[in-house]
């Protein structure tokens, strides 16, 4: 399987991002007041990262009868002060609201990160990868 996307340049710093039919902004400069034309590339690896987690562990929940009121993943990254500026650690913190069992949640962490998420599969070699639940009420 091969999976194709594209950065199409516009001007100056600003790319059209193309995955099949889906286009969005890419940039990576700001403008004078400070927001940018688009997502810049540093970000857009950790809403990968926790978007291939998240589905992965509500599709497991639900397999197991479990579904959350709230769920969400957040992704943290440091980086490196100097070039090339990469990410040296990431950490990972599932949201979830309480009614779904601890023991629930770790197992369909553990087979998300374990066996199903291929972007933290690919990170994992490069970086390390830390995570965390915090139960929301």
């Amino acid at each position: 399987m091969e999976l194709t996307a594209s950065c199409n340049w516009k001007s100056e710093l600003n790319f059209e991002a193309e995955v099949g039919e889906i286009k969005f902004p890419i940039s990576g400069m700001t403008k004078e007041d400070g927001s940018a034309e688009g997502l810049t590339p540093k970000p857009l690896l950790l809403v990968s990262l926790s978007g291939c987690t998240a589905l992965d562990v509500i599709s497991i929940l639900m397999k197991m009868h479990h579904n959350p009121v709230f769920f969400s993943v957040e992704a943290k990254g440091e980086i490196a002060e100097t070039h090339p500026k990469k990410f040296l650690s990431l950490h990972l913190i599932y949201h979830c609201s309480s009614e779904v069992p601890q023991s629930a949640l770790e197992k369909a962490i553990t087979l998300s990160i374990e066996k199903y998420c291929g972007v933290y599969a690919t990170l994992i070699s490069a970086v390390p990868i830390t995570w965390e639940v915090k139960y929301e009420n």
